[in-house]
């Protein structure tokens, strides 16, 4: 499986692990998981602690027709079918036989499986698992994000890139439940001296490096659109409540 180190999964079904929900499904030959991105949620700071506990403003859960195609991370048995990895899907090949799921445990839409498609219509298709996807977490880690540039599409972070990904339109914190679990792993790990270090030389040269970027003329115009997209998710999060509570 190809995955982003900003996305989580939140597992419904079986014992809510991953090998615990594969083995519901009799092991298929792939398992597509439809991606909920996660929004700004007001926070403009870079902050050290949990992003699944930190952003709870996220995209809706059952979206309408027009919001509803997102991307997908694909979890695939290493076999001859696979003709080629990417990092939302392989391509496999177009043959009877081949078993693959979606986040519900139903098979994958046909046209997907045997096109190249990086996502699906989610409708229906996030019951037993989901990834939750943080990609824009606080304002001042989205502009460290313009600085470093995309992973994979290196023309793909423009100052529009911000409002394209921030599409929270309601509260979200069903991945609270993951964390006191996160936070006894992190202390196991982080019992390691070196890595302690390490941990804490990089949030140090993280907070350094947005100090800098901050009054970086060439990033002036990214980090107005960060802010103002930021600003119009608060507006937006404040119309919904106000309008729910008239309700």
């Amino acid at each position: 499986m190809i995955c982003d180190i900003a996305e989580f999964f939140h597992i419904e079904a079986a014992d809510g692990t991953l090998p615990g929900l594969l083995a519901m499904y009799d092991f298929p030959d792939a398992v597509a998981f439809g991606d909920l991105l996660f929004g700004f949620g007001g926070r403009d700071s870079f902050e050290e602690g949990l992003v699944t506990e930190r952003f709870t403003w996220a995209a809706e859960m059952a979206p309408r027709q027009r919001r509803a195609r997102r991307g997908v991370k694909t979890i695939a048995k290493v076999t001859p079918t696979i003709l080629e990895w990417n990092n939302h899907r392989p391509q496999m090949e177009r043959r009877q036989g081949i078993r693959w799921m979606d986040g519900s445990g139903k098979g994958v839409p046909r046209k997907f499986r045997v096109g190249v498609d990086r996502g699906y219509d989610v409708r229906g298709r996030y019951s037993d698992a989901w990834l939750a996807h943080y990609s824009v977490r606080s304002c001042e880690s989205m502009l460290l994000k313009f600085d470093r540039g995309d992973a994979v599409r290196q023309q793909r972070l423009r100052p529009h890139y911000a409002r394209k990904r921030s599409s929270a339109r309601e509260v979200n914190e069903t991945m609270l439940r993951y964390g006191d679990a996160i936070r006894a792993e992190m202390a196991h790990l982080l019992e390691d001296k070196i890595l302690r270090n390490l941990h804490h030389a990089a949030i140090a040269a993280h907070r350094a490096r947005i100090d800098a970027l901050k009054y970086d003329p060439k990033l002036q115009e990214n980090w107005a659109t960060i802010r103002a997209v930021c600003e119009e998710e608060i507006a937006l999060r404040q119309s919904l409540e106000q309008e729910g509570a008239s309700n």
